[in-house]
């Protein structure tokens, strides 16, 4: 089943069409980055999140004989990463847990209703997590990575989620948004807020909106 608004778990949305093209150079979008702890009132555009969630683990055209084309490298072309959107305030888009399809660019839903106060409570009381419209959670399954370099694996998923905080940040100053990279939870909550299984560990929390 495809479309918006009221969903049951498993069901899959697709999100815009990524653009290639902005007015925003990558040196203005480093002058505008900052971590912003204050959003407005107003709903994320769902073109916007669906933006955000490219930038961040998407795919891109492969070009000049390259094997892949992705937003951020992954050592050995592993990709064991995984990204979540806890969904408040977005247009067209019921609030709940999604799960991102990067290889496909759609959402799969996970759970149904407004999980931003638990997520919150999860990060420790930091209660902007509430208040922004959405987050974005980043997840390792490290034995991905472990099983092909030991114990510098996990070494390596961190410096991937590292490239997609990073992305985060830029392609939000290029959207006049604002987020902020949450460093404190309590990863067995976040895990069980977005339905994660045990072996997936909690690396980012980046609430997000407009500013």
């Amino acid at each position: 089943m495809r479309g918006y608004g009221v969903y049951q778990p498993g069901q899959i949305i697709e999100l815009p069409k990524p653009q290639q093209h902005s007015l925003t150079s990558i040196e203005e979008a480093f002058l505008e980055r900052r971590s912003h702890r204050v959003f407005t009132d107003t709903p994320a555009s769902f073109d916007n999140i669906s933006q955000l969630l490219w930038a961040a683990y998407g795919k891109t055209p492969e070009t000049d004989g390259m094997f892949r084309g992705d937003t951020v490298p992954s050592a050995g072309g592993i990709y064991p990463l995984n990204i979540y959107l806890i969904a408040g305030k977005i247009t067209d888009l019921e609030s709940g847990v999604y799960k991102y399809d990067r290889e496909t660019h759609e959402l799969n839903a996970i759970v149904s209703g407004d999980a931003r106060t638990g997520l919150a409570r999860a990060c420790l009381d930091q209660n902007y997590t509430a208040e922004a419209p959405a987050s974005i959670v980043v997840t390792c399954t490290c034995s991905r990575v472990r099983a092909r370099y030991g114990s510098r694996g996990l070494r390596y998923g961190y410096m991937e989620t590292g490239h997609v905080v990073q992305n985060v940040y830029l392609q939000a100053a290029s959207l006049g948004m604002g987020t902020v990279s949450v460093g404190e939870f309590d990863d067995a909550a976040v895990r069980e807020i977005i339905g994660a299984p045990a072996d997936e560990l909690t690396m980012a929390v980046l609430p997000v909106g407009n500013i």
